[in-house]
């Protein structure tokens, strides 16, 4: 009970850094204006989108999922900025629980599992991605939680196979360039495991292929 106190403390500790000066330092240029303007048109009357936002090199565009996370949002509060910013708040706050619990199966320390929960908590990365609104944002969240399912299936949890190839393919539609993952993937799991194949019944492989599609 004592560590499940800690753990809200510091999740406390990290939505008070988040909302500090939540209204006087908002980034808000053609990014964050077009995904505003694409997100609501989802409701006015283009509901289809295939290319989300303009990556880095010409001609390649991360996925239109962050546009659909948003768009209830914009549209339920009438295009509010700040409402949109404080549910990406949320969600990176929310990665502290998969750090915590990953942290904590690695090395069998809830201290430890504490230590690290508080360090993404206070960290200035991670409270700059929480409001920022971008699509790399949410990647954050799924990215760990790739982490957390890789772990688990080392573990022998073949269920994790479906969480990890779904929050690979969030991180990507909302990252374009997470797709580097699945080598980092691949490396943590020989480096542990070696070159055999998770052992996971044929139903969890395929709802996971069809997960990640």
């Amino acid at each position: 009970m004592k560590f499940n106190k800690a753990l809200i403390l510091i999740i406390a500790v990290g939505l008070g850094l988040r909302l500090l000066y939540f209204r006087n330092s908002l980034t808000f240029f053609y990014d964050q204006a077009r995904d505003a303007l694409m997100s609501m048109e989802i409701w006015q009357g283009d509901p289809l989108k295939i290319l989300g936002p303009q990556a880095e090199f010409p001609g390649l565009h991360h996925g239109p999922l962050y546009w659909y996370l948003i768009s209830p949002i914009y549209y339920l509060t009438h295009g509010s900025v700040w409402t949109v910013r404080l549910f990406l708040i949320f969600l990176n706050l929310a990665t502290i629980l998969f750090i915590y619990d990953l942290t904590k199966e690695l090395f069998k320390n809830n201290k430890i599992a504490l230590l690290a929960s508080f360090l993404f908590s206070i960290s200035f990365e991670s409270v700059q991605y929480a409001r920022w609104l971008s699509n790399p944002a949410p990647a954050v969240l799924t990215s760990i939680i790739s982490f957390w399912s890789l772990y688990k299936i080392v573990k022998g949890k073949g269920w994790a196979l479906i969480t990890l190839l779904v929050s690979w393919g969030l991180s990507v539609q909302f990252h374009l360039f997470m797709i580097y993952q699945i080598f980092v993937f691949i490396i943590i799991w020989i480096s542990l495991v070696g070159f055999k194949l998770p052992r996971v019944a044929r139903k969890i492989f395929i709802h996971s292929v069809v997960g990640l599609l």
